[in-house]
């Protein structure tokens, strides 16, 4: 014979009392009546999505004025004098009073005049006949205790703790400091409200920023890129194609000098760009003045060497703007083309810096450190989409914005937007994309997206089919790891790019025919052939950085 239960009040105790139940599967206790005053429905959606709890793990059906959560019908009622509920006719065996309003005694026991044979009241009470902590004194419970309390949430946490150390050493006198959650006679835990996604808890559900719309006229009062794509590309003379990079490896332990010799090994053999790591700034065993000249010496021997503009991102980020101009001078003195930041400095900072890349004609490079810690959490923070945004507004030339393949693979279609964000003179809104709003750039320069992370040169028909020309494609490993060296490595990617490119303007199907046509030029560059043959079966067995922020789920109809 199970136990018949009724619960008085489906708020915050209530609801976990009916999931406890539940999730336990216990076929001894049976709920047979709900009593609140909301809505059938309200109370339902309220269970099935709890704020702490997360989602109810079963189904939650409403017909008519029953609840049913896998154990059959659940009669709900809504009546304020609990001596009218129906307990009798339900042959109620124990009334959870879990309302906070009827804490007393004489109060509860309108529950046994109702019909219910004992009540439990989910909080401090008056009067009542005992008392319970469950651990501490729950032996002394009886059949002769009609009206039961539960005591409070303090005391069920303080009291266990106590009676050991009580009866370990005695306790003579105490002070209890609690720090308490929200209550539920305070507006922001899920309750009862019209719209059923205002009932959720304001506090404790966490607040996602996921998109955001710029008036032209806002955006119209920033500089935009320093830059942009189109003068870049004109100073470098590149047309065409994806511009090559690479983070220089080891991030740290490199002196000055085998630092400059990293660069100008990956520059003579084929790439556009190297790029100093974002923890890279000032160390004691490679100052950043003998960086910088090591690092320009070996930019200046790789562009005599090949005939191409190149450049190497200096980061100038430092812990004061004087440093970071001192820097960003010293650099402009060495002739580089590129400077390069850090996120975490500060928006005010990097508009700061933006401002003198373009009165001092230099490419600005950002580097997103820092971004993951409110970026990459679905239910809080901003979305990377929205730091895009600022950071075109703010006006930096490049940017991290993630990749489709490799260690840092993102959803494509979640990757796209963030690209269109930076590329496009207009963002037609486009949800399977991100993207909430219409958004006009005005005449604001174009961001050069930055693809990095774990890509390298088998996949150069993928990352141009899904990231297109107007890309930096980063290959640190990829260059720096290969077996035959760096200037090697370097070639392979140069090598493997130039023919995807020569096959896209030939009309061919570069996408499908991609390992062809890597596999054909690997025939006459020996550096591409081991690349290919290096990496081939490189796997990265971790869940996606960048995934999508649209998660279908079911939902029942209430």
């Amino acid at each position: 014979m199970s136990l018949r239960v009724a619960i008085n009040g489906f708020g915050r105790i209530g609801r976990n009392v009916l999931r406890a139940i539940a999730e336990s599967r216990r076929n001894d206790i049976e709920v047979v009546a709900i009593n609140d005053l909301g809505p059938v429905e309200t109370n339902a959606h309220l269970l099935r999505f709890d704020s702490v709890h997360g989602r109810f793990p079963g189904e939650v059906k409403v017909d008519g004025d029953t609840i049913d959560v896998g154990g059959g019908p659940i009669k709900v009622t809504a009546i304020k004098d609990p001596a009218q509920l129906p307990h009798r006719a339900l042959g109620v065996d124990i009334a959870l009073e879990c309302t906070g309003l009827f804490t007393s005694r004489e109060k509860a026991a309108a529950h046994i005049q109702a019909g219910a044979k004992r009540v439990l009241v989910s909080a401090p009470a008056s009067e009542v006949d005992l008392t319970v902590v469950f651990g501490v004194n729950h032996l002394a419970l009886t059949g002769d205790h009609i009206v039961v309390s539960n005591a409070s949430c303090s005391t069920n946490c303080l009291a266990p703790l106590a009676q050991v150390l009580d009866d370990a050493v005695g306790i003579e006198k105490g002070f209890m400091t609690t720090i308490h959650s929200y209550t539920g006679d305070q507006p922001t835990l899920d309750t009862f409200h019209k719209d059923l996604y205002r009932a959720r808890a304001a506090a404790l559900k966490a607040l996602r920023l996921e998109d955001m719309r710029l008036p032209v006229a806002y955006v119209k009062t920033f500089q935009g890129p320093a830059t942009g794509i189109v003068v870049e590309r004109e100073r470098l003379d590149k047309f065409g194609r994806p511009l090559l990079g690479a983070t220089i490896k080891p991030k740290l332990g490199l002196s000055g000098r085998n630092y400059g010799r990293v660069v100008y090994e990956a520059l003579k053999g084929g790439l556009d760009f190297t790029k100093d790591d974002e923890n890279i700034n000032s160390q004691p065993f490679m100052h950043w003045r003998d960086r910088f000249l090591y690092c320009m010496e070996g930019v200046n021997r790789a562009q005599a060497a090949s005939g191409e503009v190149k450049g190497t991102y200096l980061n100038i980020t430092a812990a004061t703007m004087e440093d970071m101009y001192e820097r960003a001078e010293f650099a402009k003195e060495l002739g580089s083309v590129v400077v390069m930041i850090d996120l975490v400095i500060g928006y005010t900072a990097i508009q700061s810096m933006a401002k003198w890349a373009r009165r001092n004609d230099m490419i600005l490079h950002l580097h997103r450190a820092g971004h993951s810690t409110y970026t990459r959490q679905k239910s809080h923070g901003v979305s990377f989409r929205v730091i895009a945004k600022w950071m075109r507004l703010a006006g930096v030339d490049h940017i991290h914005a993630g990749t489709v393949v490799g260690k840092l693979e993102g959803d494509p279609n979640t990757t796209r937007g963030y690209y269109d964000i930076c590329r496009d003179d207009f963002n037609p809104m486009k949800l399977e994309h991100g993207v909430f709003f219409d958004q006009s750039w005005a005449s604001l320069n174009k961001l050069m997206p930055v693809a990095s992370g774990g890509i390298h040169a088998g996949q150069m028909h993928q990352l141009l089919d899904l990231l297109g020309e107007d890309v930096v494609l980063q290959f640190g490993g990829g260059t720096i790891g290969h077996p035959m060296g760096i200037q090697a490595g370097a070639t392979a990617n140069r090598v493997a790019l130039e023919a995807m490119i020569l096959a896209r303007n030939e009309g061919r199907d570069y996408v499908h025919e991609g390992p062809e046509i890597l596999a054909k030029a690997a025939a006459t560059c020996t550096p591409l052939k081991a690349a290919l043959e290096t990496w081939k079966d490189v796997t990265f067995n971790y869940q996606s950085t960048d995934t999508p922020d649209f998660v279908p789920t079911a939902l029942a109809a209430v």
